[in-house]
């Protein structure tokens, strides 16, 4: 009597996941997993899987982070090469109003010019044959000479 070989079944499990083979020893079918690959891309702005029903690398694409700190004084973005939040800082505004009747400054919590009215200085300079004001358009104080009925009843005469 002859023995005739008999043809190994098909092993295939249909699942991408595993090498599929025939032990003869055993007449069994063996199904090896395999190891998934590394599906990291080195890609920030994806989100890296492996799937196993398809057996393939599955990167998809992420809604980068809010990168707004909250400050007026800074540009906000979302960097996608060193995958990081840049804040580059704003230069403020020149708040001169050339206005010497105010100080001048920049708010940098509400990123606002800030023009504070000041006291304009005394310019009474003691003496009576003066007018004394405060030029708001130079800046300066002035001392303008009275005429003589003005000064008259301004001045006292020893």
């Amino acid at each position: 009597m002859k023995i005739l070989p008999i043809t190994p079944p098909n092993c295939d499990d249909g699942l991408c996941g595993t090498t599929d083979t025939y032990d003869t020893a055993t007449c069994m079918c063996i199904h090896t997993p395999i190891t998934p690959p590394n599906c990291d891309d080195n890609n920030c702005t994806t989100t890296d899987s492996y799937n196993t029903t398809t057996c393939t690398c599955e990167n998809t694409p992420i809604t980068p982070p809010n990168c707004d700190d909250g400050l007026c004084g800074t540009t906000d973005a979302y960097d996608t090469a060193t995958c990081m939040c840049i804040h580059t800082p704003i230069t403020p505004p020149n708040c001169d109003d050339n206005n010497c009747t105010t100080t001048d400054s920049y708010n940098t919590t509400t990123c606002t010019c800030e023009n504070t009215p000041i006291t304009p200085p005394n310019c009474d300079d003691g003496n009576a044959s003066t007018s004394d004001i405060y030029n708001e358009y130079s800046c300066n104080c002035e001392h303008l000479l009275l005429d003589f009925y003005a000064c008259h009843s301004k001045c006292i005469f020893a």
